[in-house]
Order: structure tokens, then sequence, then C-alpha cells
């Protein structure tokens, strides 16, 4: 199992918590804004990461309120190049909006799933 709990903190309005082969994400504490804006981007998730989107990671539980949501975890892409290419496949093969897919489309908001597919993992903004 990869690291089996890490913290990252180096999102714009949430917190993830990486726990064995799931993501946790809560909304940043700080200024209301931000901390809003975090709720939202969970209730967002939530609502489309529960509709079973082959592109999108997958959504196990999401609290009522965007306090907490929980994800499958996914693998980080280490290659730019493919990862560009992938995105592409992604694109053209989705049944998804390309203005969703592109939407804040840089690496880190995509990863691998447990098929070696590539997802998006944060599609809340």
């Amino acid at each position: 199992m990869r690291g089996w709990l890490k913290l990252c903190r180096n999102g714009a309005t949430r917190t993830v918590l990486l726990v064995g082969n799931y993501a946790v994400k809560v909304p940043r504490l700080g200024n209301p804004e931000t901390f809003y804006r975090g709720l939202l981007a969970n209730l967002t998730e939530k609502k489309f990461g529960t509709c079973g989107f082959a592109e999108l990671a997958t959504v196990v539980y999401g609290n009522v309120f965007g306090l907490v949501l929980v994800m499958k975890r996914v693998r980080p892409v280490r290659h730019r190049g493919l990862y560009f290419l992938e995105l592409e496949r992604m694109r053209v093969e989705s049944g998804l909006a390309d203005e969703f897919i592109l939407s804040d489309a840089k690496p880190e908001n995509f990863g691998y799933n447990s098929q070696n597919r590539l997802v998006k993992c944060d599609f809340g903004n």
C-alpha cells in the first residue's frame, strides 16, 4: 500500500488527507470566503462524482453540508507528455463537455485510478 497517511495542504480551498486507499477533502480554515468555496467544491464533487462517469474519480462519501468528502485515492501523474496525450483522448471519447474536462486541466488535478485510467480528481471548481 502507498504511504498510509499523508496531509496535503497545497489546495486553494481544501485540505486533503490521504488515508490508505482514500482521499479525504475538507474545506480550508482561514477566511470565510475560502471556507465557503471549499464547501461548494465538496458539494459539487459529491454531485458529479457519484454519477458514475468513468472520467471522474469515484466519490465514496460526501457530507450533506460539504464539510467532508471521501474519494477513492488515485496515483499522481508522473509523465507530463503522456498526461497531455491521455487528456486529449479523454476529451474526444468522453460524454462530458470539453469545458468540464479542460477546466483547470493541470496534471495535479488528475490521477490514475485502480484500472490505470486517467481520471479527474479535482473537479469541484
